[in-house]
């Protein structure tokens, strides 16, 4: 009997090791196919002059709303304001997550900015596809 109570506890690690090794492998595989699927992150600039969405100017022509289309997937939006004599160039960049099972169906978004000085004559410029 002692020939075998030594032999079990062998087998009993042999397992243990393998399900160890398993359960890290499975850890391993769902993290890089959750990397390569769910974490491309890509930026986009979105365009917002729209004529049947013009922009909204408020606060005394300190701010401007503006409506652009996303997507389904977008996680958010920054907005870059370069503010000239004559013109006002706003340049919206949309950071989306690149998942296969987003579609590419337009969800209408809006954002405000805010002026350091009213928009008064100044042309509105729309800065995607900018350089």
């Amino acid at each position: 009997m002692t020939s075998r109570a030594r032999a079990l506890p062998n087998l009993s690690r042999r397992w243990q090791s393998i399900l160890i090794g398993g359960v890290i492998g499975v850890v391993v595989a769902g993290t890089l196919a959750w990397y390569f699927h769910y974490s491309r992150i890509e930026h986009y600039q979105a365009e917002w002059d729209n004529p049947r969405h013009p922009p909204v100017i408020g606060d005394g022509g300190r701010s401007v709303t503006l409506q652009y289309t996303g997507g389904a997937c977008d996680d958010y939006s920054d907005t870059e304001v370069t503010e000239r004599a004559t013109t006002i160039t706003i340049t919206i960049t949309v950071t989306t997550k690149a998942v296969t099972g987003c579609n590419d169906v337009g969800v209408p978004r809006t954002t405000t900015v805010r002026l350091d000085d009213p928009v008064g004559d100044r042309r509105l410029i729309d800065g995607a596809g900018e350089d």
